[in-house]
């Protein structure tokens, strides 16, 4: 069946969309690498290390506490805008309340919570901060997904740079003017807490004011309470291992593998943008035309892979000498396979991620939450088993183990609700490519930053001219619609969307 969103130019919009989102996110990532050297040479690699951990604590509570509101509101205000009122209304109040409610509990238990956190018990101002960190950053989500719900891409852009722009140069200010971490972090909750007030604001005047509604709430709630093992499952995924490094190697060894983890990280630049814009297509088109619902899955799933496969080649053959530029020796002297290890576990994070849009159109969000507990109990088990042996590259390999064991299991229970296809040739052409880029690298390795920037821009164009190359060769395999990238360049050009 084919419904009113398979004319006019609903994949130009997608694509131009994803490419503005794509860009946005390429600088909010940034901020990481910008702030690793601020912090690390003003501070210390244990200060960094710090502030990692209650960046960290900040997003665990965060990721338990929102109830993962901002899933249902992006599903229900996409099929359905006339409901945008209502929906927003009703689960800004009780995000508010639950924060508040949770955040205010636990600020009374600063002491057990400092003493896992960063291992002291006089640490209450920095568990004090990260819960405030924790309700701004809640109030943020949901704003943020309203644009997202309602086809304002370009707003949430506009204001997730803003955001980024300005923590870090505050945060540069308050450094130079001998701050300290808890500085660091009392700004931090005043600059997201002014952008949150800001966004609330704007998304009234976007959504309008409605009588809250109970029957709204408990319905988020049923859509979302099956993703909260997911919510810990991410964070976990993503985080827990800092723990365990923190447990047996100190702040020194957080701020190791942090720091090693900000580079490989990275690869997630190209698929936030996908993260960002598939769930409201996906919701929008599921009960209308699911065969186009897929091809916007398999374009984006292309599209990644194709720009994460050099960078899981590439980076640990940079990774070494761009940490000892952005931090010190110290931080750098595991990066090789440490780097491989976070790139290559990152990357199926993001097939899996990308493949959970199945789940979520199918409203059938517990099953993702479950595959997303099982592979945490895969990263926890293996971080014990690992990193008091193998340290921070220990926890890489955890990292990729439980991340790879998931994209395989996403990818299995999601074919019979709705089956993507992968491009598997376009993919061999991308390993060739990737694989002459590393070459490159190995022959003309950089030695301090310009000639790393040169040597990176140079690789890049080394693997885009390989590509095409061989797809000269070797065509995209058959599909429903134009293969591989094809799709994108048309639907820029206005001439054509997903079929």
């Amino acid at each position: 069946m084919t419904g009113p969103a398979t004319h006019g130019r609903g994949g130009r919009e997608f694509a131009i969309d994803t490419v503005v989102v794509a860009a946005t996110q390429l600088i909010v990532r940034l901020r990481g690498l910008v702030l690793l050297p601020l912090i690390v040479n003003l501070l210390g690699t244990a200060a960094y290390g710090v502030w990692a951990q209650v960046v960290a604590f900040a997003s665990f509570v965060s990721a338990l506490v929102s109830l993962n509101f901002h899933l249902p509101l992006v599903r229900e205000i996409a099929a359905d805008r006339s409901s945008a009122g209502v929906v927003y209304t009703s689960l800004l109040l009780a995000t508010l309340a639950i924060s508040g409610v949770v955040g205010g509990v636990l600020a009374l238990l600063p002491g057990p919570i400092g003493v896992v956190l960063l291992d002291s018990g006089d640490a209450a101002r920095f568990v004090q901060l990260g819960l405030l960190l924790m309700l701004v950053n809640n109030v943020r989500m949901l704003n943020t997904n309203l644009y997202r719900a309602t086809d304002r891409l370009a707003i949430r852009s506009a204001s997730e740079l803003l955001s980024a722009v300005g923590e870090v140069v505050g945060i540069l200010i308050t450094l130079r003017r001998d701050g300290s971490v808890e500085d660091v972090l009392v700004f931090m909750v005043a600059w997201n807490g002014v952008i949150a007030g800001g966004q609330t604001i704007h998304g009234f005047a976007i959504a309008g004011w409605r009588t809250p509604r109970w029957s709204i709430v408990a319905a988020a709630v049923r859509y979302a309470v099956p993703l909260l093992p997911a919510s810990f499952a991410n964070f976990a995924l993503d985080r827990i291992d800092r723990f365990v490094v923190g447990y047996y190697h100190g702040a020194e060894g957080v701020g190791i593998y942090a720091a090693n983890y900000a580079i490989a990280g990275l690869v997630m630049m190209a698929q936030t943008p996908f993260q960002i814009t598939l769930l409201p297509k996906v919701a929008a088109l599921w009960d209308r035309d699911r065969d186009q619902a897929a091809r916007y899955i398999e374009i984006s799933m292309a599209v990644f892979l194709t720009l994460a496969i050099p960078f899981v080649v590439g980076v640990p053959l940079v990774a070494g000498v761009a940490l000892t530029v952005l931090g010190n020796s110290t931080i750098a002297g595991e990066a090789g396979w440490t780097t491989l290890l976070i790139a290559g576990g990152v990357t199926c994070w993001g097939v899996a991620i990308i493949q959970a849009q199945v789940f979520y159109g199918a409203r059938r969000t517990t099953a993702w939450g479950l595959l997303t507990i099982s592979a945490t109990g895969v990263n926890l088990v293996m971080n014990f088993a690992m990193v008091p042996w193998f340290g921070v590259a220990g926890a890489a390999a955890a990292t990729l183990a439980a991340y790879g064991a998931l994209a395989v299991a996403t990818t299995v229970l999601a074919r019979p609700i709705l089956a993507v296809r992968f491009d598997l040739r376009h993919l061999a052409t991308c390993v060739v490519a990737a694989v002459g880029m590393a070459g490159f690298l190995l022959l003309v390795p950089p030695d301090d930053g310009p000639s790393l920037l040169v040597v990176v821009v140079l690789a890049a164009a080394l693997y885009l001219a390989i590509l095409v190359a061989i797809r000269a060769l070797v065509p995209a395999a058959g599909g429903r619609g134009p293969g591989d990238l094809t799709w994108l360049v048309r639907a820029l050009r206005g001439r054509g969307q997903p079929r």
